[in-house]
């Protein structure tokens, strides 16, 4: 195999991949949602009702936020060593990624309700905004990585390095975002 051809095969993978993210993030984005909170509350319910530890229904759905992850290490590598497509692992590391930021998500919520906070209509509507701001300054640091790794081929080194920066930076600039408010810090 020629490096043309093998050129022209990485560009045939790099656009597979990139509309497999398209439409991942079209789905994946609201269903692991509802699939994150049916499995907290179908595992709390079983906790609440089969086991015999007198636990409150906060107690039994913060476990069942706790495992309500799945983990897809052993399917992953079971699909590689088959030979299974790229993009079906793909798409099932990046169910997982959205599945742990839920059930994340879900365990602080009911870590907080067990501990006696609760929640006034005002702090549901900051906490969405939250969420809604972060995913979308997630998404366009996501945009601007992919259009970057767009002009870099095979060169692992590089991807890695830049892949994990954006990440970084994203993180960065989210916490910078969320700690605005709190100690009244003004954009320079």
């Amino acid at each position: 195999m020629n490096t043309l051809e093998r050129e022209k095969e990485g560009e045939e993978e790099k656009r597979d991949l990139r509309r497999t993210r398209r439409e991942m993030y079209g789905a994946d984005d609201y269903s692991c949602w509802a699939w994150c909170s049916h499995s907290t509350f179908c595992l709390g319910s079983a906790l609440k009702l089969t086991f015999p530890y007198d636990w409150s229904w906060k107690t039994s759905l913060l476990l069942g936020g706790l495992l309500s992850a799945t983990d897809p290490v052993a399917v992953v590598a079971l699909l590689k060593e088959l030979g299974a497509s790229k993009k079906l692992c793909t798409i099932i590391e990046g169910e997982s990624l959205m599945n742990d930021g839920m059930a994340i998500v879900v365990y602080q919520l009911y870590y907080r309700i067990v501990f006696g906070e609760s929640f006034s209509f005002g702090a549901i509507v900051e906490f969405l905004m939250k969420v809604s701001l972060g995913a979308h300054i997630g998404l366009a640091f996501e945009i601007a990585s992919v259009l970057w790794l767009g002009f870099i081929f095979n060169d692992t080194v590089i991807e890695i390095a830049l892949t994990l920066t954006v990440s970084y930076i994203a993180f960065f600039t989210l916490v910078r975002v969320s700690l605005m408010k709190y100690f009244h810090i003004k954009w320079a």
